[in-house]
């Protein structure tokens, strides 16, 4: 099974058009976007003119659908979830487009890839940093 994982794309539009390169190029069984997948709000007003208003709606999801029409079966699941740097505004689009089957969102969900359970759980420890939507003590 080939999967891949980026995170760490930050709403860079270059970034995101090389994985979609590589995705069909290689037909990954899976990909997995762990997190940090948005441009950050300061960012986004520095280089507005690149990226979207509405992200996930008018670029992401847009792009994995051009994808999935250019792969048709060989499509592969996708696996998302939301990094530190992502508000959690974000979760219901995430969700609206999931019912498109375009992706899997796994916050707090498990999904079955072939013999394997993968599970989500976006969490960031304390940080001195700016206050994020999944920062949270797990003590657990």
């Amino acid at each position: 099974m080939k999967c891949f994982l980026v995170a760490d794309l930050h709403g860079k539009t270059l970034r995101y058009q090389s994985l979609f390169k590589a995705i069909e190029a290689e037909r990954p069984d899976a990909v997995f976007l762990a997190g940090d997948l948005l441009p950050h709000a300061i960012a986004h007003a520095s280089f507005r003119k690149e990226i979207p208003d509405d992200f996930v709606g008018d670029y992401l999801a847009l792009h994995f659908q051009r994808l999935r029409s250019a792969l048709g079966k060989h499509y592969p699941r996708v696996f998302i979830i939301l990094g530190n740097d992502d508000p959690r505004s974000e979760e219901a689009p995430l969700l609206e487009f999931e019912k498109q089957e375009l992706w899997e969102y796994l916050h707090f969900r498990q999904a079955h890839l072939g013999d394997h359970v993968v599970y989500g759980y976006a969490n960031v420890p304390p940080s001195p940093f700016l206050i994020k939507d999944w920062e949270r003590y797990d003590v657990s």
